[in-house]
């Protein structure tokens, strides 16, 4: 498969301070290509214990819909997609914003079979905190499993 020219860069963002810089980059590399830039949010899903091994504590989960909150969260990340795109994007420039739940790893590459994505850009750092000591980065994992090119972005060095 020929790296160029590029058609679609997939960039996924988690909504952090670094994945908003790195936002600039790929709006740049969309627009030097002419290419559509498709900007993805994954949603963690909640985990859902059986009810037969929780016990009393089941009964707090019974007034809570899980499945209503899910929506309304869905919906609301939308929103904000919406709005980050129409603030950091030229509008002249071809966008698809995508919004989906699932495991972010699993999601990004499914996404790059489904979309035709022949790039995929993406910060290195955003909101994983300590359990990327446990799981590693969404980044590390993307690099491993895509089938397509991935250019990483890092945050810039803070001035000290």
């Amino acid at each position: 498969m020929p790296l160029l020219p590029l058609k679609k860069i997939l960039f996924p963002t988690d909504f952090s301070e670094p994945s908003r810089e790195a936002l600039k980059s790929a709006v740049e590399m969309a627009e030097h290509f002419a290419a559509e830039l498709c900007i993805l949010h994954v949603i963690a899903p909640i985990p859902v214990a059986d009810p037969s091994i929780m016990g009393s504590a089941v009964g707090a989960l019974d007034r809570f819909d899980i499945d209503s909150y899910q929506l309304d969260l869905l919906e609301h990340l939308k929103k904000v997609l919406h709005e980050m795109v129409e603030q950091n994007v030229p509008s002249g420039l071809a966008t698809k914003s995508i919004v989906e739940m699932g495991s972010a790893a699993k999601v990004i590459t499914d996404i790059v079979a489904s979309e035709k994505i022949d790039l995929i850009i993406m910060a290195t750092h955003g909101l994983t905190g300590i359990s990327h000591l446990f799981l590693g980065s969404v980044a590390e994992k993307v690099v491993r499993r895509s089938p397509v090119p991935v250019l990483t972005i890092r945050q810039p060095a803070k001035d000290n």
